[in-house]
C-alpha cells in the first residue's frame, strides 16, 4: 500500500522569459506525499482521498472526517 500512496506526479509551470517574450511549459516532477512509515501513521480522524473526475484536480488530499455526532448532521437523524 505505501508504494502506491508513496508518489504522484505534480506538473509544475515553468516560466522562462528571454528578450520581451515569456514562455510557459509544464514539467512532471515527483512528490513524495507520505513515506512508508507514513501511511501508517495517518489518523484515524482523516481520510487519504484520491479523486477520480475531470471537475477536480488530480492531486492526493487529506481531509478531516466528519464526526458521527457533529451537530450539523442533526437534521438528517430520524427522530
Amino acid at each position: 500500500m505505501s508504494k502506491a500512496l508513496g508518489d504522484f506526479t505534480l506538473m509544475e509551470k515553468v516560466e522562462t522569459t528571454s528578450e520581451r517574450k515569456m514562455s510557459v511549459a509544464y514539467r512532471p516532477t515527483a512528490v513524495r506525499l507520505l513515506t512508508a512509515d507514513g501511511v501508517g501513521q495517518i489518523p484515524n480522524t482523516q481520510h487519504l482521498i484520491f479523486p477520480n473526475s475531470p471537475n477536480y484536480p488530480r492531486r492526493p488530499l487529506l481531509i478531516e472526517k466528519t464526526r458521527f455526532d457533529d451537530p450539523r448532521l442533526d437534521p438528517l437523524r430520524s427522530k
